[in-house]
Protein backbone atom coordinates (compact mmCIF):
# COMPACT_ATOMS: atom_id res chain seq x y z
CA UNK A 1 0.00 0.00 0.00
CA UNK A 2 3.04 2.27 -0.02
CA UNK A 3 2.44 5.38 -2.06
CA UNK A 4 -1.34 4.99 -2.04
CA UNK A 5 -3.58 7.87 -0.97
CA UNK A 6 -4.85 7.58 2.60
CA UNK A 7 -8.51 6.82 1.87
CA UNK A 8 -7.58 4.26 -0.81
CA UNK A 9 -5.06 2.46 1.41
CA UNK A 10 -7.54 2.42 4.29
CA UNK A 11 -10.19 0.79 2.09
CA UNK A 12 -7.66 -1.85 1.03
CA UNK A 13 -6.81 -2.51 4.67
CA UNK A 14 -10.47 -2.90 5.63
CA UNK A 15 -11.18 -5.24 2.71
CA UNK A 16 -8.06 -7.35 3.24
CA UNK A 17 -8.70 -7.97 6.94
CA UNK A 18 -12.50 -7.79 6.70
CA UNK A 19 -12.57 -5.18 9.46
CA UNK A 20 -15.95 -4.25 10.97
CA UNK A 21 -14.95 -0.57 10.96
CA UNK A 22 -15.61 2.45 8.78
CA UNK A 23 -12.91 4.24 6.83
CA UNK A 24 -13.11 7.16 9.26
CA UNK A 25 -12.70 4.88 12.29
CA UNK A 26 -9.63 3.14 10.85
CA UNK A 27 -8.04 6.44 9.87
CA UNK A 28 -8.57 7.74 13.40
CA UNK A 29 -6.93 4.64 14.89
CA UNK A 30 -3.99 4.62 12.48
CA UNK A 31 -3.33 8.31 13.10
CA UNK A 32 -2.57 7.44 16.71
CA UNK A 33 0.27 5.26 15.46
CA UNK A 34 1.41 7.92 13.01
CA UNK A 35 1.81 10.45 15.82
CA UNK A 36 3.99 7.98 17.72
CA UNK A 37 6.17 6.58 14.93
CA UNK A 38 6.28 9.03 12.01
CA UNK A 39 8.46 11.58 13.84
CA UNK A 40 11.15 8.88 13.95
CA UNK A 41 11.36 8.74 10.14
CA UNK A 42 14.84 9.23 8.76
CA UNK A 43 16.18 10.30 5.39
CA UNK A 44 17.57 7.61 3.11
CA UNK A 45 21.38 7.55 3.12
CA UNK A 46 22.65 10.11 0.62
CA UNK A 47 19.27 11.72 0.00
CA UNK A 48 20.19 15.13 1.40
CA UNK A 49 23.50 15.14 -0.46
CA UNK A 50 21.79 14.26 -3.74
CA UNK A 51 19.11 16.93 -3.31
CA UNK A 52 21.66 19.62 -2.52
CA UNK A 53 23.86 18.55 -5.43
CA UNK A 54 20.99 18.65 -7.91
CA UNK A 55 19.92 22.06 -6.67
CA UNK A 56 23.48 23.35 -7.02
CA UNK A 57 23.28 22.35 -10.68
CA UNK A 58 20.12 24.38 -11.27
CA UNK A 59 17.58 21.63 -10.65
CA UNK A 60 14.15 22.69 -9.40
CA UNK A 61 12.90 20.21 -6.80
CA UNK A 62 9.37 19.64 -5.57
CA UNK A 63 7.47 17.05 -3.57
CA UNK A 64 4.83 14.68 -4.97
CA UNK A 65 3.54 12.46 -2.17
CA UNK A 66 0.54 10.26 -1.54
CA UNK A 67 0.48 11.48 2.04
CA UNK A 68 -1.75 14.14 3.51
CA UNK A 69 -0.11 17.37 4.65
CA UNK A 70 -0.62 16.33 8.28
CA UNK A 71 1.13 12.98 7.79
CA UNK A 72 3.90 14.63 5.79
CA UNK A 73 4.56 17.09 8.63
CA UNK A 74 4.80 14.19 11.07
CA UNK A 75 7.29 12.37 8.85
CA UNK A 76 9.63 15.35 8.63
CA UNK A 77 9.46 16.29 12.32
CA UNK A 78 12.94 14.90 12.90
CA UNK A 79 14.22 17.03 10.03
CA UNK A 80 12.30 20.25 10.66
CA UNK A 81 15.47 22.32 10.47
CA UNK A 82 16.57 20.69 7.23
CA UNK A 83 13.21 21.06 5.53
CA UNK A 84 12.89 24.65 6.74
CA UNK A 85 16.23 25.32 5.12
CA UNK A 86 15.12 23.58 1.94
CA UNK A 87 12.08 25.83 1.76
CA UNK A 88 14.04 28.91 2.81
CA UNK A 89 16.56 28.42 0.02
CA UNK A 90 13.86 27.33 -2.44
CA UNK A 91 15.30 23.85 -2.91
CA UNK A 92 11.74 22.61 -3.10
CA UNK A 93 9.63 24.48 -5.60
CA UNK A 94 6.32 23.15 -4.27
CA UNK A 95 4.59 20.21 -2.59
CA UNK A 96 1.59 18.24 -3.84
CA UNK A 97 -0.30 16.08 -1.32
CA UNK A 98 -2.35 13.45 -3.15
CA UNK A 99 -4.59 12.91 -0.13
CA UNK A 100 -5.48 16.61 0.20
CA UNK A 101 -5.14 18.23 -3.22
CA UNK A 102 -8.46 18.71 -5.06
CA UNK A 103 -6.72 18.45 -8.45
CA UNK A 104 -5.43 14.98 -7.61
CA UNK A 105 -8.61 13.03 -8.23
CA UNK A 106 -7.05 9.58 -7.87
CA UNK A 107 -4.04 8.45 -5.88
CA UNK A 108 -1.20 6.23 -7.03
CA UNK A 109 -1.03 4.00 -9.09
CA UNK A 110 -2.96 6.59 -11.13
CA UNK A 111 -0.68 9.32 -12.54
CA UNK A 112 -2.54 12.34 -11.15
CA UNK A 113 -0.11 13.37 -8.41
CA UNK A 114 2.85 13.44 -10.82
CA UNK A 115 1.07 15.22 -13.65
CA UNK A 116 -0.30 17.85 -11.25
CA UNK A 117 3.10 18.32 -9.62
CA UNK A 118 4.90 18.65 -12.95
CA UNK A 119 2.55 21.32 -14.29
CA UNK A 120 3.09 23.51 -11.22
CA UNK A 121 6.73 24.18 -11.91
CA UNK A 122 7.68 27.74 -12.75
CA UNK A 123 8.13 28.37 -16.46
CA UNK A 124 9.48 26.74 -18.55
CA UNK A 125 7.36 23.64 -17.99
CA UNK A 126 8.45 20.19 -19.23
CA UNK A 127 8.03 19.91 -22.98
CA UNK A 128 6.91 16.30 -22.56
CA UNK A 129 6.23 13.83 -19.73
CA UNK A 130 9.15 11.81 -21.10
CA UNK A 131 11.42 14.68 -20.02
CA UNK A 132 10.46 14.01 -16.41
CA UNK A 133 12.44 11.51 -14.33
CA UNK A 134 10.73 10.06 -11.25
CA UNK A 135 12.45 8.76 -8.11
CA UNK A 136 10.19 6.33 -6.24
CA UNK A 137 10.33 3.91 -3.32
CA UNK A 138 7.03 2.09 -3.86
CA UNK A 139 5.45 -0.12 -6.52
CA UNK A 140 2.38 2.09 -6.79
CA UNK A 141 4.64 5.06 -7.45
CA UNK A 142 6.39 3.25 -10.30
CA UNK A 143 3.01 2.38 -11.81
CA UNK A 144 1.93 6.02 -11.46
CA UNK A 145 5.09 7.27 -13.15
CA UNK A 146 4.70 4.85 -16.06
CA UNK A 147 1.04 5.83 -16.42
CA UNK A 148 2.14 9.47 -16.54
CA UNK A 149 4.61 8.66 -19.33
CA UNK A 150 7.61 9.44 -17.13
CA UNK A 151 10.73 7.27 -16.68
CA UNK A 152 11.31 6.16 -13.10
CA UNK A 153 14.27 5.28 -10.89
CA UNK A 154 13.16 2.86 -8.17
CA UNK A 155 14.89 2.98 -4.78
CA UNK A 156 12.85 0.19 -3.16
CA UNK A 157 12.05 -0.24 0.49
CA UNK A 158 13.87 -3.32 1.82
CA UNK A 159 10.52 -5.01 2.52
CA UNK A 160 9.07 -4.23 -0.90
CA UNK A 161 8.34 -6.95 -3.45
CA UNK A 162 9.40 -5.31 -6.71
CA UNK A 163 8.82 -8.35 -8.93
CA UNK A 164 5.92 -6.77 -10.82
CA UNK A 165 7.51 -3.37 -11.39
CA UNK A 166 11.27 -3.85 -11.61
CA UNK A 167 11.12 -4.18 -15.40
CA UNK A 168 9.01 -1.03 -15.66
CA UNK A 169 11.58 1.13 -13.86
CA UNK A 170 14.34 2.74 -15.89
CA UNK A 171 16.75 1.83 -13.09
CA UNK A 172 16.56 -0.01 -9.76
CA UNK A 173 18.93 1.12 -7.02
CA UNK A 174 19.67 -0.01 -3.50
CA UNK A 175 19.15 2.86 -1.07
CA UNK A 176 22.85 2.76 -0.24
CA UNK A 177 23.54 3.64 -3.87
CA UNK A 178 22.28 7.16 -3.21
CA UNK A 179 25.40 7.78 -1.16
CA UNK A 180 27.64 7.21 -4.17
CA UNK A 181 25.28 8.19 -6.98
CA UNK A 182 26.95 10.55 -9.44
CA UNK A 183 24.96 13.15 -11.30
CA UNK A 184 25.96 11.65 -14.64
CA UNK A 185 24.40 8.33 -13.63
CA UNK A 186 21.03 9.94 -13.02
CA UNK A 187 21.02 12.54 -15.74
CA UNK A 188 20.30 10.30 -18.67
CA UNK A 189 18.13 12.99 -20.22
CA UNK A 190 19.45 16.48 -20.93
CA UNK A 191 17.25 19.24 -19.52
CA UNK A 192 15.02 16.67 -17.88
CA UNK A 193 12.67 17.10 -14.96
CA UNK A 194 13.12 14.86 -11.94
CA UNK A 195 10.33 13.58 -9.77
CA UNK A 196 10.73 11.75 -6.51
CA UNK A 197 8.06 10.28 -4.28
CA UNK A 198 8.93 13.42 -2.40
CA UNK A 199 10.86 15.18 -5.10
CA UNK A 200 10.22 16.51 -8.56
CA UNK A 201 13.33 18.00 -10.07
CA UNK A 202 14.09 19.94 -13.21
CA UNK A 203 17.50 19.54 -14.78
CA UNK A 204 18.42 22.81 -16.42
CA UNK A 205 21.73 23.55 -18.12
CA UNK A 206 23.69 20.93 -16.19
Amino acid sequence: MMGTAEVDSTKLLIDHFNLPLSVEEVISLTHQGYVKYFPEAKLLPGAEKLVRHLHSKGVQIAVATGSSEKKYDLKITHHKELFSLLILFSLFSHVVFASDDPEVRQGKPCPDVFTVCAKRFPSPLPASPSNVLVFEDASNGVEAAVAAGMPCVLVPDVNLDITKVKDKAAEVLKCQALTVLHCSQVMLISRSYLLHHVKVSYYHNI
